[in-house]
């Protein structure tokens, strides 16, 4: 099994709604892959952790990495996993609060955020200047 963690901002292509389109199309998509994990939206930034199958994996962010949406791709993370942490979500959304609420925001998912050792990543995101909360 694989993980990838990138980071990404929208490109004006996106367009309003664009975002629960991609969450819609994700967990029907990913289901079907047996593919697992998490979005952040936060500002016009995007972060994503996608695990599962290594060929599946490859094959959505190669995808990912074609789509007009997303501009500025950087992989914050590639590795090989036992087993995915995130068995129950297809792709979860994370809805951020404004302020300083996002570590609220995480609510469910900052259990196996921090078990997964990804909490550094997701902190990082959200603290840095690109991805302020919306």
């Amino acid at each position: 099994m694989r993980q990838i963690i990138y980071s990404s901002v929208q490109t004006p292509e996106l367009g309003e709604g664009g975002v629960f389109e991609i969450i819609q199309t994700s967990v029907r998509n990913n289901t079907a892959k047996e593919l697992r994990g998490f979005l952040i939206y936060s500002g016009q930034s995007f972060f994503q952790v996608l695990e599962g199958p290594d060929d599946a994996v490859s094959a959505v962010f190669e995808a990912i990495c074609k789509d007009p949406r997303h501009m500025n791709i950087e992989v914050l993370r590639d590795q090989t996993i036992q087993q995915t942490h995130f068995e129950r979500w297809a792709m979860q959304r994370i809805a951020l609060q404004g302020g300083d609420g996002w570590a609220a925001s995480l609510g469910a998912l900052e259990e196996p955020v921090r078990e997964a050792g990804i909490l550094p990543f997701v902190e990082e995101f959200l603290e840095s200047g690109s991805a302020k909360a919306a």
